[in-house]
């Protein structure tokens, strides 16, 4: 009796997982009706894909994370917050801290900042419980990542702990410990992230647990969702092969348009 032919030879396996080969993939890629465009339309749809997505478009209001722009003369290199409700640093609140309380002051710096020529801010200056605030318009049902630079005050006490809230998260952050040099903080950076809610506006609050905090340099940027950014790639790349056909570099052939 005739043996039977086996299901799968060595051959059909090397064959299944061989590499596809660079000239095969980018005429697959070719096939992408997007991808056929003629070049100047594969710029502008391109650039409509990556620029008019829903997270490109989505405004952050935030402002002044470096603390540069201040209500405060300029000529003021110190400057204390100490009452809430202050608003001497242009975009920022004085707020209550995490019990309730304002004690103390949230001091402003020019000498102490994470860029230098800049200012930053101190919480819980004068050994008190304080906190700085922000309410600010972004995109309903958005996640956006907070970053930040993060010290302890050069000379005063142990190593401190900041609080960052927004959109109903909250994170508790570990300070590194106070250098003696205020020129050299050791500034550390963290990130925060939190989603906003079906309103048009969110509160962005800093506040110390403990000890002598110093932030400065604060971003906020939304976050893509996976979905997202399959659609930048889509994007990039049309951009790319653009670019490619404008210096000869990629096969002109059935164009669309």
């Amino acid at each position: 009796m005739n043996k039977a032919n086996p299901a799968c030879s060595p051959e059909d396996l090397q064959n299944l997982f061989r590499p596809t080969s660079f000239g095969l993939l980018r005429t697959q890629v070719a096939q992408i009706p997007i991808l056929r465009l003629k070049t100047p339309l594969l710029y502008l749809v391109g650039s409509l894909i990556l620029f008019g997505s829903p997270v490109a478009s989505a405004q952050v209001g935030f402002q002044n994370g470096t603390f540069d722009s201040p209500a405060i003369p300029s000529h003021v290199s110190v400057g204390n917050l100490w009452v809430p409700g202050d608003t001497s640093i242009t975009g920022w609140t004085s707020a209550l801290g995490y019990n309730g309380t304002y004690t103390g002051s949230v001091g402003y710096f020019a000498e102490r900042s994470q860029d230098p020529g800049g200012h930053s801010v101190e919480l819980g200056y004068y050994n008190g419980v304080n906190a700085i605030e922000q309410t600010f318009g972004i995109a309903p049902n958005q996640s956006y990542l907070v970053s930040f630079w993060l010290a302890t005050d050069c000379c005063n006490g142990p190593p401190a702990v900041l609080r960052v809230s927004a959109g109903g998260a909250s994170a508790d952050y570990q300070a590194p410990p106070p250098t003696g040099d205020w020129f050299a903080m050791g500034w550390q950076q963290h990130s925060f992230m939190f989603t906003s809610d079906n309103t048009a506006s969110t509160t962005l609050w800093f506040g110390n647990v403990s000890g002598i905090v110093a932030i400065d340099a604060i971003t906020v940027s939304p976050v893509p969702e996976p979905s997202t950014w399959a659609v930048f790639g889509l994007g990039a790349l049309a951009l790319l092969m653009a670019r490619r056909r404008g210096n000869g570099t990629a096969p002109r052939s059935g164009g669309l348009l």
